[in-house]
């Protein structure tokens, strides 16, 4: 099931506003997480997969999917911030893996 399209960044400049300013910096693995908090009474997510470290839109995507469906697993917990994770070189399983222990850190930060 997709994210509403509110729960997700959808422009430059809001990434850009996470990319300057961060309040949260947390790395698990591949997986780096960013955060700043919003203006809003809920959280936000945007994901960056790199071409170059994923040739195929394929792993592109599923990587995309993954780190969607760990963060509305943990969405009710989660603060009122608007998160960006940056996904690395690595393997699916591990980058997996490094979702679920992510959110969890932020829980627990």
């Amino acid at each position: 099931m997709p994210l509403k399209r509110g729960l997700t960044l959808q422009k430059k400049v809001c990434f850009d506003k996470v990319f300057k300013g961060p309040e949260i910096k947390l790395r698990s693995g591949a997986v780096l997480i960013l955060g700043r908090k919003n203006k809003m009474t809920y959280p936000r997510l945007g994901v960056s997969v790199k071409k170059s470290d994923f040739s195929l839109a394929v792993d592109r995507n599923k990587i995309k999917r993954m780190v969607k469906g760990s963060f509305s697993n943990s969405l009710q917990d989660l603060p009122c911030f608007d998160f960006v994770v940056l996904v690395n070189k690595g393997g699916t399983e591990e980058v997996k893996r490094d979702c679920e222990l992510i959110f969890k850190k932020v829980l627990s930060a």
